[in-house]
């Protein structure tokens, strides 16, 4: 059969890409960043009921009116490999608390503590203001939070009422991204995108105080309770290392598989993994080690369908 184009009597398919720009493919950008250009001062319109893909210099990207941004080929697979819904926090008060675990060790700052790590998969992560706390992870009054400070985000930590201690991770996750954040056990505390540690920060001179306050020795998702701001972002995926860490095989595998947990060899040291297919507003671990609630949200609003375009 002869080629489409051949038939057609065209050796190259040419398409507008910005403005009065001609490319070789349906919309052609130099970097994403001219492509959300061009979203925003309207060059570019998505259309309802088509895949609107766009070619950058990084690869091929789809817009998702579920997420309002576009998000690349390889990040949807991504998002949508391991779980059917993700959960979707807007930043006002919802928040996840996880039954209390006696001793648990995730979000422990002390040098002594034992390691532990918190992993999960990016579906949203707000462009939120300059110099705003947003909490990810707490246990008591342990924190570890999000700070932008113009194109980047600084991971913070603090075991009170301030802003403690931090490093700026030099980017700004985005929906597709593979996070890990983990306790060594010797004193620090490590932020790790996409197999590259982004951040390492001693926290050797910090109290252990997961034992304190309103949600002592609870894990807890996007809290604003304590110090700092309510999370607006989203994720899947959640796993829980408590009293280690992930090794360099473990981090390899997790940031370059996207199999079902159970069907990955570190899912047997995972202390639980937390996939968010939920109906109602309580959330189960796989392996049942962790059991939450959904503060100040429904199943309609917080958990939400993978998108697929």
């Amino acid at each position: 059969m002869a080629h489409i184009l051949e038939t057609l009597g065209v050796s190259k398919l040419r398409l507008r890409g910005r403005n009065n720009q001609y490319n070789g493919f349906d919309r052609m950008f130099a970097s994403i960043e001219e492509a959300n250009l061009s979203l925003g001062d309207g060059d570019y319109t998505p259309e309802a009921g088509r895949l609107n893909a766009v070619l950058v210099d990084s690869g091929i990207f789809f817009y998702s009116f579920d997420l309002g941004q576009f998000v690349s080929a390889g990040s949807l697979e991504s998002i949508a490999a391991q779980a059917d819904t993700y959960l979707n926090l807007d930043g006002s008060n919802d928040h996840v608390v996880f039954d209390a675990i006696a001793g648990s060790n995730v979000c422990r700052f002390d040098a002594a503590a034992d390691p532990w790590a918190v992993a999960f998969t990016v579906v949203r992560m707000t462009t939120i203001v300059d110099s705003a706390y947003m909490n990810i992870i707490s246990n008591g009054d342990n924190k570890v939070f999000l700070c932008r400070g113009g194109g980047n985000m600084g991971i913070y930590y603090s075991e009170n009422a301030n802003q403690g201690s931090g490093s700026n991770t030099w980017m700004a996750p985005a929906a597709g991204d593979k996070i890990v954040i983990q306790g060594t056990g010797t004193g620090y505390v490590q932020y790790w995108v996409n197999g590259v540690m982004r951040a390492q920060t001693n926290t050797s001179a910090k109290t252990d105080q997961t034992g304190a306050g309103t949600y002592a020795n609870q894990l807890t998702i996007g809290n604003g309770n304590h110090f700092g701001d309510f999370g607006d972002f989203a994720l899947d995926n959640l796993w829980i290392f408590d009293g280690s860490l992930l090794g360099t095989t473990q981090l390899a595998e997790f940031f370059g598989s996207a199999e079902e947990p159970v069907n990955m060899a570190l899912y047997a040291d995972a202390t639980d993994v937390i996939r968010m297919d939920e109906s109602d507003t309580t959330i189960t671990g796989e392996k049942s080690v962790y059991e939450g609630d959904l503060i100040n949200g429904t199943a309609a609003l917080n958990f939400l369908p993978v998108p697929s375009e």
